[in-house]
């Protein structure tokens, strides 16, 4: 008598070669609390799990990542199918793997955003040009709304930046000066204390600067709006996967259930499918990264 354990494993081999597809399906995210994004992933990978079963599909994982040039290889390998970040990140680790932008991932309620360059009301500066030998305040490196593009922007406009150290510390006569502040409220807090010139942040934080604190801010500047957060898929991936798993996600905050799962997994309100094609979704993502590769940059 065979043991159970091998008759399982030849009748989930037979059922794997009649499908034709492939029986695990990776998601990959780039973090460095390995643990806590695990966590969160769970509930959604054994949904997963449940409503992939009928195309042969029987584990669901989530890999975590900390080197961004082995998550791009893993793309390319195909040891990763699918990867979650915000939409600048995941363009410039998705691109060179081929990785398509697959969907939009609604987070707290918010799908789209963009960042914003204010200073206080009553400041002399009344252009991005004004911020010549002046301060800016930033959140952190790793910031799409308050660094990648703030950076762009200025960037774009063929302001010189320069890193300073301390909100004490000046830069060069020509040049932007930008310095972390590690968090949009102690950014919003130094332009207010007249630490720095101006700050940066996105337009659901500015909007609540303006509703706590009316009048006392205005923007100089905004960049294109951004997708909040994105789902990238690996070139190559089975169509027929790739289609069910969108159908499955794009459908959870239907239902009571799906709703709490997609809560638990890092706040996300929905999935949705992009309305323009893949290459028109990643056109204006590069062409940030191309601003953003002549850019002074921490950490890029």
């Amino acid at each position: 008598m065979r043991p159970v354990s091998l008759i399982f494993t030849f009748a989930f081999l037979s059922f794997s070669a009649c499908t034709g597809y492939a029986s695990e399906v990776v998601f990959a995210s780039l973090n460095n609390n390995v643990r806590k994004q695990v966590d969160r992933f769970t509930r959604l990978e054994v949904y997963l799990e449940k409503e992939l079963e009928d195309i042969g599909v029987t584990d669901v994982r989530l890999e975590v990542f900390q080197d961004p040039k082995l998550l791009s290889q893993s793309l390319e390998s195909g040891r990763a199918d699918f990867y979650f970040d915000s939409p600048l990140v995941a363009a410039k680790i998705g691109a060179p793997a081929g990785a398509e932008m697959f969907l939009r991932r609604w987070k707290r309620g918010v799908g789209k955003y963009h960042s914003v360059i204010f200073v206080k009301s009553d400041s002399g500066l009344q252009s991005l040009d004004d911020l010549r030998g002046k301060r800016i305040a930033m959140q952190d490196p790793a910031s799409t709304s308050g660094y990648l593009l703030p950076v762009s922007i200025l960037s774009g406009y063929s302001l010189p930046l320069a890193e300073i150290k301390s909100r004490e510390d000046m830069p060069a006569e020509d040049a932007v000066g930008y310095i972390f502040t590690g968090d949009d409220k102690n950014t919003a807090l130094w332009v207010a204390k007249g630490f720095v010139e101006a700050g940066a942040t996105d337009n659901v934080t500015f909007a609540q600067l303006e509703k706590v604190a009316p009048g006392q801010y205005r923007s100089l500047a905004r960049s294109s709006d951004l997708p909040r957060q994105v789902l990238l898929k690996r070139k190559g991936l089975d169509p027929v996967v790739a289609q069910r798993v969108a159908d499955v996600l794009t459908s959870m905050h239907r239902t009571e259930e799906g709703r709490r799962i997609l809560l638990k997994f890092n706040k996300t309100t929905k999935f949705e499918r992009f309305q323009e094609g893949p290459e028109e979704t990643m056109a204006p993502l590069l062409e940030i990264l191309d601003t953003l590769a002549g850019a002074d940059m921490n950490g890029w």
